[in-house]
């Protein structure tokens, strides 16, 4: 005697079915396609080897390598004393960013903080106080700072005396 099966687990599974020999099908086609990328480049280059592991490719950056330090150097100059939230609103308002979502604002904080961390262990910052309510640490230059922020002079330069 048959057993009666559900139609539900088997639509479920037609579908699951379904689905696995479109990516397939898909899976078959790219890699029709990167054999032709793979000779077109050997024609350019008969040295080269594909790479053992492919990466994600990455979108554009949205701004200039060392630009968020650079701004974040410059704002605590001029404003001592700052939180890295309050630092980030600040600086993303003058590179022109638009944050948009709760989850784009906490990102770019954490690049801000991960800059001022940075200058921290180089003995560039020190934290000035931390907010008992929220846990903010508050930054400042330290004061009579001799050497330069940066081991490039280009950015040195674009401070234009930020050393403090």
């Amino acid at each position: 005697m048959a057993s009666r099966i559900p139609q539900k687990l088997t639509r479920k599974r037609n579908a699951l079915a379904f689905e696995r020999e479109q990516l397939q099908a898909r899976a078959r086609a790219l890699e029709e396609e990167l054999r032709g990328l793979d000779y077109a480049i050997r024609v350019v280059d008969p040295s080269w080897k594909p790479p053992k592991r492919a990466s994600r490719p990455r979108g554009p950056f949205r701004l200039p390598k060392g630009k968020i330090t650079v701004e974040t150097l410059r704002t605590l100059k001029e404003r001592p004393g700052l939180s890295a939230p309050e630092l980030a609103e600040i600086v993303a308002a003058r590179c022109a960013l638009k944050l948009a979502t709760k989850t784009e604002r906490e990102d770019f904080t954490s690049s801000v903080g991960m800059a001022l961390r940075r200058f921290e262990r180089r003995g560039v910052l020190e934290i000035t106080e931390k907010n008992a309510r929220t846990g903010a640490l508050h930054w400042r230059i330290r004061p009579a700072l001799n050497k330069p922020l940066f081991r490039s002079a280009g950015l040195n330069e674009k401070l234009s005396g930020v050393e403090a």
